[in-house]
């Protein structure tokens, strides 16, 4: 009558009555029992029996209310679901059910229909009968959880009430005064309840019942229990003698209380598979429904994170409820269950992020949109980390935005409030409870983050990188042009979406973070691949190893990466490009079976109809894939940022392995690499963009030239060709403006180092050279570094593009001079000479560039002189100690 009670007014002398009928229950019944003298012989024998089936009897009344709980809140969803709209016929179906549960009694013949018409409402809300919009309404599961949640925690709290009952009743029996067992208006007293007696048999609790004859229940008696009018206590007739009681009342109720204490672990274990039956129903419809717009992603993410809140607040009354027996997997098998369940959520939003990112990677324009950056007090323009942090604020701003959710939602649901509207502060355990979750609410104090702890606002690198790109305008406005259409129409909306599960679900929190890895790893390699068009140019760039071949300097053998050699990074460079090696590896292992990134090697994606010329197709391709490495500079600081906002502390770290990458490690390793990243991209766009495979074969080619023994007055023609390309890829890229004027100034320095290295790359591929041959390379070199003078440029430009500006002019020009003039010159030395400067040098050139400083002087016939010249050099580089003779 209790349960099933509408009243939700419930007061302590109403429970006060209960228990005073329950205690004149339970005495009378006992009374009964003494009067079976004979059928046990032992007396405690028969008390343990009886008691016993006292308490297995109402284990089966509230695993009977259990099952009528998950009814109701599947009732009760409906009624509290917003924005739902059903049908007449489905409110009338709903109101015919409701009607029948009513109905139904506890071990009455029409208690078999209780299924039924649970299974009917599964369907129902699980099936899709009710939906919004034509769509699966995303928070019936976690509105039926936190109903059926609900329910559970009365029906456990009122087996505490019994509990409490039975210690009251014990008290009193020896003697203390009853009082002491229940808890006041503030449920400030509190009492441990006596430990279960490990002698009872646990499993006779579940299937025993009150008396042997089944009649003693009959269905019209209950019934007449459920009525809620007052029951008229008679006293016994004096006339009705009894036989001498064997067993005392304190042994009585000492028994009793045991008893029923034994079952508290069987009742809430029941109460829980219910939870799970109920996860594993929404488990099996699909769960990634109404991803073809954001807000849907959000949704139900919102709703799958009030599940998870509501299943924290069960998990800690479950650790209240079982007491010291409650162990760390406690409540895990129904955890497990709901981290399936939004592991199948974060899939589905995993898989389309990288559909749609994937996307717009491929159907990329590479044109760079403008980030603002507001000026604050404190950002000033003489201190460009200042800048940078202001920049970090603008793009977290974006972040932010790509979401129209909070990042981190808050919870609506409490717990206990339906337990507490029906007066069960009344019980001592809830009382106890409800005490100690607002003390502990009131000890956690808000640890806001450091807004400004970002790891690349601390890197000087990192800085150093973006500070040349922002731009100031006349009005003292900063902007930085670098944001591409696919990072702010994809990349950033799904790192939001993904970032939102991770916080709001931390059971997948460490799943979330590898999607978002592979996120950010897809926009990376994408990007790479662009720049670098095949996976072995990657190699090379990162490090790897450079193709040209050491053991043979034919110029019929040469390297299918020549271009990518020549970007190679130096031995004193090979610590500095470790992390992105790192990186790209990685981020490969992580995309393995994931994306296939061949369909992105051939730049004819990225070209636009049909080019007129070479020179514009070159351009146009320079444009878009130095825009791309730019570009990684911005999803630099996304990954920074994101780290930032992920709530690490909510990580669920059980099945967490002791070296796995976490999101933070992930933005340091990111931040580190991206400046080289992006200068080993754009030195190799710019290599290809020059035609460097042509120039080189054409360096080659000149065959007699390196070997003739007369000087030469004039330099080769492919230095005025390669000057020309260089003079018109300036042209096209400041005539079109794609590329912002800090972004374009960095290319020109790329074309202009990239010039120079293909110089020093091809004359490396010259097997045989003569003296005068060197001199012809000296006389190229002078005449390229002429042709890159800013005014000659100009020069060259007055006719295709008269209005383009004058290149910037830079340092760059003479430091490259000088280094491929050094390199030449060392051809003049003596043998041993020659083998110092490469033993001092040995980490600012290559190992093919010095091998050519030494066999280049030896006749093609002396092979064996070659390669032992040529093992002396590799020793050498390996650290060995050389004696050249």
């Amino acid at each position: 009558r209790i349960l099933s009670s509408s009243d939700d007014a419930m007061h302590d002398d109403r429970f006060g009555e209960y228990f005073k009928e329950y205690q004149t229950l339970l005495q009378s019944w006992i009374a009964c029992v003494e009067l079976r003298d004979g059928e046990h012989s032992n007396a405690m024998e028969r008390c343990s029996a009886v008691s016993t089936e006292w308490s297995g009897c109402m284990l089966d009344i509230l695993c009977f209310a259990v099952k009528k709980a998950v009814a109701y809140s599947m009732i009760d969803s409906f009624s509290t679901s917003e924005n739902e709209t059903a049908s007449d016929r489905d409110l009338d179906l709903i109101k015919e059910i409701r009607g029948k549960l009513k109905q139904i009694r506890f071990r009455s013949k029409d208690e078999s229909e209780l299924e039924s018409l649970s299974q009917k409402l599964l369907l129902m809300r699980v099936g899709g009968i009710v939906r919004v919009g034509g769509t699966f309404n995303c928070t019936a599961l976690s509105l039926t959880f936190f109903h059926l949640s609900s329910r559970l925690v009365e029906l456990l709290s009122f087996y505490e009430v019994t509990c409490q009952w039975h210690e009251a009743m014990l008290a009193n029996e020896s003697g203390v005064h009853e009082s002491e067992y229940f808890a006041d208006d503030e449920g400030a007293q509190v009492e441990a309840a006596p430990s279960s007696s490990k002698d009872i048999l646990l499993v006779q609790t579940s299937v025993s019942m009150v008396s042997s004859n089944q009649d003693s229940l009959s269905t019209s008696t209950y019934d007449s229990l459920e009525d809620e009018t007052q029951v008229n206590i008679k006293p016994v007739p004096s006339r009705i003698a009894f036989k001498e009681n064997k067993i005392s009342s304190l042994d009585w109720s000492r028994t009793i209380l045991q008893s029923v204490g034994c079952v508290r672990q069987a009742l809430w274990k029941y109460c829980e598979q219910s939870l799970i039956h109920l996860v594993e129903s929404f488990s099996s419809d699909s769960m990634d429904l109404g991803l073809q717009s954001g807000q849907g992603v959000d949704s139900a993410t919102s709703s799958l994170h009030l599940t998870y809140d509501v299943f924290q607040q069960f998990a800690a009354f479950s650790k209240h409820f079982n007491g010291s027996t409650a162990d760390e997997a406690l409540c895990d098998t129904l955890k497990n269950n709901l981290w399936k369940l939004y592991r199948t959520h974060l899939r589905s939003v995993h898989i389309e992020a990288m559909k749609s990112t994937g996307s717009l990677l491929r159907q990329e324009s590479w044109q760079l949109s403008p980030i603002n950056i507001c000026r604050t007090a404190n950002v000033t323009d003489s201190k460009n980390d200042q800048e940078v942090g202001a920049l970090y604020e603008a793009v977290k701003e974006l972040l932010l935005a790509a979401s129209p959710r909070d990042l981190k939602s808050g919870c609506t649901f409490n717990l206990t409030t339906r337990s507490q509207q029906r007066g069960y502060k009344y019980c001592t355990s809830f009382a106890t409870f409800l005490q100690d979750i607002s003390d502990s609410s009131e000890e956690q104090v808000d640890e806001a983050g450091d807004g400004n702890n970002y790891v690349g606002a601390c890197s000087a690198e990192f800085c150093s990188a973006l500070s040349p790109l922002i731009e100031s305008s006349p009005c003292g406005e900063l902007t930085l042009t670098l944001l591409s259409t696919s990072s702010a129409d994809g990349l950033l909306k799904w790192v939001a979406h993904l970032l939102a599960i991770g916080n709001d679900l931390p059971l997948v929190s460490a799943d979330a973070t590898k999607a978002i890895m592979t996120v950010f790893d897809l926009y990376f390699l994408t990007v790479l691949r662009i720049c670098a068009s095949s996976r072995t140019n990657e190699d090379v760039l990162i490090g790897l190893g450079r193709g040209s071949s050491v053991q043979s300097l034919s110029s019929s053998l040469m390297s299918v990466t020549m271009e990518a050699d020549a970007c190679a990074p130096l031995p004193s460079e090979v610590e500095g490009v470790a992390t992105l090696q790192r990186f790209i590896q990685h981020s490969r292992r992580r995309l393995d079976r994931m994306v296939n990134l061949d369909k992105f090697q051939t730049t004819d994606q990225l070209s636009i109809g049909s080019p007129v010329n070479q020179h514009k197709t070159n351009a146009l391709r320079l444009e878009k894939e130095s825009a791309a490495a730019f570009s990684c500079l911005i999803t630099a600081i996304v990954v920074d940022i994101t780290s930032n906002l992920c709530n690490t502390e909510d990580i669920d770290k059980s099945n967490d392995e002791e070296d796995e990458e976490t999101l933070i490690s992930y933005a340091q390793e990111v931040i580190s690499m991206a400046p080289v990243f992006v200068k080993q991209s754009c030195h190799l766009s710019a290599v290809r963009s020059l035609s460097g495979k042509e120039l080189i074969f054409k360096i080659v080619c000149c065959g007699k030239a390196w070997t003739d023994n007369n000087f030469k007055e004039y330099s080769n023609d492919y230095v005025d060709d390669l000057c020309e390309r260089a003079s018109l890829l300036w042209g096209h890229i400041a005539s079109r403006g794609r590329l912002p004027p800090p972004a374009q100034r960095l290319m020109w320095d790329h074309l202009v180092r990239s010039s120079f290295m293909l110089l020093l790359e091809g004359f490396s591929k010259v097997s045989t050279c003569s003296t005068e041959g060197r001199s012809l390379m000296s006389m190229d070199l002078a005449t390229l570094s002429s042709g890159l003078v800013p005014d000659s440029v100009k020069e060259r430009l007055d006719d295709s593009f008269p209005n383009v500006c004058v290149p910037p002019s830079q340092s760059r020009r003479e430091d490259s001079m000088r280094y491929v003039d050094t390199w030449i010159k060392v051809f003049f030395f003596p043998e041993e000479d020659a083998m110092n400067w490469i033993k001092q040098n040995r980490d600012q050139y290559h190992l093919d560039h010095s091998i050519s400083l030494i066999v280049a002087k030896i006749p093609p016939k002396g092979k064996q002189i070659i390669a032992l010249k040529k093992k002396a050099v590799m020793d050498v580089y390996n650290g060995e100690q050389v004696e050249f003779l």
